[in-house]
């Protein structure tokens, strides 16, 4: 397999030709990133709204983005950007019924035929999570999604918990920020996603996975196949928005964001991080998607000096000749996680032969 050396080094930020973020309130997120024909191709969260701010607004709107590009750092933005007066992005996919309060951190593949498929993580009124689908055409920019979620809690460690007992009217959890995969050999669709669970006293979150033949029902393992690091690791609070690719010689390369105690103890020393906790990019090896291997070190972590001085998360990886390229977002400080203003980055590494 082509290791991942360690030297991931950051390349720069995504902007738009004129040299600004993406959004014109820097609401980036959830990066999914392909190369085909030429150009980089990259779907991503961010929200829409009119009047007023994002907090306030009554016509917000939390969905899909879209954008290319040839570099991956400078980014075509036709798509992205609203045309109508008042508006702050435009969205290719948008929240629905069942999904009305976002969709979220999408996970695509071609299938044999070459369309799309789409899955992303549709959040519910109440705060709890179900994976919803959408197909779509070549051009990434429409889709026909299906009315109701396709993968919900099913397994005790997946379903949300109350937030305000007895009521329950407030939830959090159910299953989320999938990674969709087909392998190319067998046909097998895989679908690694993440769950919160209560394991003792503590919240955490661990990653599941399912698969399937064609459009039979997904076969779930029978409990997280991987879950946060030991006590004293880098990842030992949480793991969660994993990205998962085949390796060409075989086997699995999984990245994903890891919470430690000390970047966790950040958000209590201030109350609380209402939207992003801090975290660091992490990498793991398997040669089913079952049994992982993880790096002990991680890939990338925060740093100020980039603009990234609270968080860096949202892995999507892919592998060009003998790089592995890394997209993710990024964020400069707490008060700019809770304004939700962040960046795409992309970091670059040599794959070992």
């Amino acid at each position: 397999m082509p290791l991942v050396r360690r030297e991931l080094r950051r390349t720069g930020t995504a902007t738009t030709a004129n040299g600004t973020n993406l959004h014109p309130d820097d609401i980036v997120a959830d990066p999914f990133v392909v190369f085909e024909d030429g150009r980089y191709r990259m779907w991503l969260t961010t929200v829409d709204w009119s009047e007023g701010t994002v907090f306030d607004a009554t016509d917000r709107r939390m969905g899909t983005g879209y954008a290319e590009s040839p570099d991956g750092l400078t980014w075509d933005d036709r798509h992205l950007r609203s045309a109508r007066p008042g508006h702050r992005a435009e969205l290719v996919l948008a929240p629905g019924a069942w999904d009305a309060e976002g969709v979220e951190t999408v996970s695509l593949a071609r299938d044999a035929g070459g369309s799309w498929s789409l899955f992303y993580t549709g959040d519910y009124p109440d705060g709890a999570h179900a994976i919803g689908f959408a197909r779509g055409a070549d051009d990434g920019l429409h889709w026909e999604r299906e009315e109701a979620p396709v993968f919900v809690p099913e397994s005790p460690w997946e379903q949300p918990v109350c937030t305000d007992p007895p009521g329950c009217t407030a939830k959090i959890g159910g299953v989320l920020e999938p990674s969709f995969l087909v392998d190319p050999d067998t046909g097998t669709q895989h679908l690694w996603y993440a769950a919160v669970h209560v394991p003792t006293a503590d919240f955490t979150m661990s990653i599941g996975h399912a698969s399937r033949q064609g459009e039979a029902p997904w076969v779930r393992a029978p409990g997280p196949v991987f879950d946060a690091g030991p006590v004293g690791a880098w990842d030992e609070v949480l793991v969660s928005h994993t990205h998962v690719i085949a390796d060409p010689g075989g086997g699995y390369h999984l990245f994903y964001q890891g919470l430690s105690a000390a970047q966790n103890a950040q958000c209590k020393q201030e109350g609380s991080c209402p939207f992003y906790t801090p975290g660091s990019i992490g990498h793991a090896f398997s040669d089913d998607g079952l049994t992982w291997i993880r790096d002990p070190e991680p890939l990338l972590v925060p740093d100020e000096a980039a603009g990234e001085g609270f968080f860096v998360g949202g892995p999507s990886a892919l592998v060009r000749g003998d790089k592995l390229e890394l997209f993710y977002f990024g964020i400069a400080s707490r008060d700019d996680a809770t304004f939700l203003r962040a960046h795409i980055g992309k970091a670059v590494a040599d794959c070992a032969p």
